[in-house]
């Protein structure tokens, strides 16, 4: 397609694995963190304002799409900790019914169900793995990226 090379920033990050169980692994390489831009503001549903520069989370599958992630394949946590639920709103509401996941992967990710971690783990580990990234809690609400990167520590 015609469409400019765009530089994927997955959530998954190196440590997913020394943490995480396969799923979790899994679910979190099925997503992208990005940069609100003036076109997915115009998008955003009324009920969550999000403004320009504002990190959201996407389907990684309906992203590379020629129509785009839309619906409920783009969330935006409103808080580094938030993040954890968008992820698994994610999942629950859109990977299992994704148009573009690729048949092998549906299967993948079928077969690995209910092998989830901890959830007071995850979270903790959520709000680690964002600071890896530079993600960071914004005074305007929501969460923005280009923070200081803080290191994971390894288990």
């Amino acid at each position: 397609s015609s469409r400019e090379k765009v530089e994927r920033v997955s959530l998954a990050v190196a440590q997913d694995k020394d943490w995480l169980s396969d799923l979790d692994c899994f679910i979190r390489e099925q997503v992208e963190v990005f940069c609100a831009n003036s076109s997915d503001v115009s998008k955003a549903v009324e009920y969550v304002p999000v403004s320009p520069g504002q990190v959201g989370l996407r389907c990684i599958h309906c992203a590379k799409s020629d129509e785009g992630a839309k619906g409920d394949a783009v969330l935006y946590p409103h808080s580094v900790s938030g993040i954890y639920e968008s992820v698994r709103e994610l999942h629950r509401l859109h990977l299992h019914d994704c148009p573009h996941l690729p048949i092998e992967l549906k299967s993948e990710m079928s077969k690995m169900t209910g092998s989830s971690s901890l959830s007071s783990v995850l979270r903790r580990y959520y709000v680690q793995a964002a600071g890896a990234l530079g993600l960071f809690d914004s005074d305007e609400g929501g969460v923005r990226a280009g923070g200081r990167v803080i290191p994971m520590v390894g288990k």
